[in-house]
């Protein structure tokens, strides 16, 4: 009976997704710090509500493509499985998905996956063929060594599967990976579809926040969940422009940097509603007219201020095209 252990460990976050990437990638001595992993992977500059403000949100994003994307913008192929329990192709799949991890973890790679506890994304750092579990590194692993069992894989509360597997490290251009994540900024908030009717991305996710809290139809933990992901988001945005406005043209990082000047009120903005609507979340959160209105306040505050910071990477783009 075969057994391997990686040290490897996710990075704690609100945003799981990037906090899984950095634990893998620094396993793999890539030591680039978490805004920047934040910014060019397109996570700083997300926003996706849905339904009741539902605990789902953040993680509902097109999980293959974008992840991948977010692999090659960092200088990285990968190897992906990704299938739902409705797919009639979803034990194939599954075969794939343990194959994978194997091969991954028996080349010293860890490996990035979804709800190997709760619904979020964690890191499967090793596997235990005699007691037939994965070793995991999770957002509960501070409670305990975390482990999953074989036959558990994709097949949680969600139903569904996703792992990935960093491959090659390739070399990037770090402006034109800049401007890829600006474009990507301005084409989640303008344009993105969301994943489905239940879901909105950018400047409209703000207006179905704010309707939500108007008439007290939110889940108390996805209100204060979606808030610390936003205000984690916004921080690293500013930080990651201010990185890379060095590269562009004196008029273009001047507009960039107005940018992260945007993005900063967002982030302040979140920090008072976060500091109102607690995290985890509390019942009497839907009761309080006065805070509820400062939320909504709040959140208009926000939308206005990150349609100015898009209006001004809107300009840079422009530069770009004449």
């Amino acid at each position: 009976m075969a057994s391997k252990l990686l040290e490897a460990h996710m990075i704690r976050s609100f945003v799981s997704p990037v906090g899984a990437l950095a634990g893998v990638l620094r396993y793999l001595k890539d030591v680039r710090p978490f805004y920047y992993l934040m910014g060019l992977s397109g996570f700083a500059f997300r926003i996706n509500i849905g339904d009741r403000v539902c605990p789902s949100s953040p993680c509902a994003f097109h999980w293959d493509h974008f992840l991948s994307r977010a692999l090659m913008l960092l200088g990285y192929d990968c190897q992906t499985v990704q299938s739902f329990g409705t797919s009639f192709l979803f034990e194939q799949h599954l075969e794939r998905a343990h194959a994978l991890i194997r091969q991954s973890i028996d080349a010293d790679v860890p490996v990035i996956a979804w709800e190997l506890d709760m619904p979020e994304f964690g890191v499967i750092r090793g596997y235990d063929d005699e007691k037939s579990i994965y070793l995991t590194d999770t957002l509960k692993s501070e409670e305990g060594e975390q482990t999953l069992a074989y036959d558990k894989l994709g097949r949680q509360r969600t139903e569904s599967l996703f792992v990935l597997s960093c491959g090659h490290r390739f070399e990037v251009d770090e402006l034109v990976s800049a401007k890829r994540a600006i474009e990507y900024a301005i084409f989640h908030h303008t344009q993105e579809a969301a994943l489905s009717k239940a879901y909105e991305t950018g400047a409209a996710a703000f207006g179905k926040w704010m309707g939500a809290l108007s008439r007290r139809e939110f889940d108390p933990f996805g209100n204060s969940y979606s808030a610390r992901v936003v205000l984690e988001s916004r921080v690293a945005a500013v930080k990651y422009l201010e990185h890379v406005a060095p590269l562009f043209p004196p008029a273009d990082a001047t507009l960039i940097t107005e940018a992260a000047g945007h993005f900063a009120q967002v982030a302040d903005i979140f920090m008072l509603f976060s500091g109102v609507f607690t995290f985890p979340g509390e019942e009497s959160h839907l009761k309080g007219e006065v805070d509820l209105r400062k939320g909504v306040g709040w959140l208009s505050r926000a939308r206005a201020e990150e349609q100015k910071a898009i209006e001004s990477l809107e300009k840079v783009n422009i530069e770009w095209r004449k």
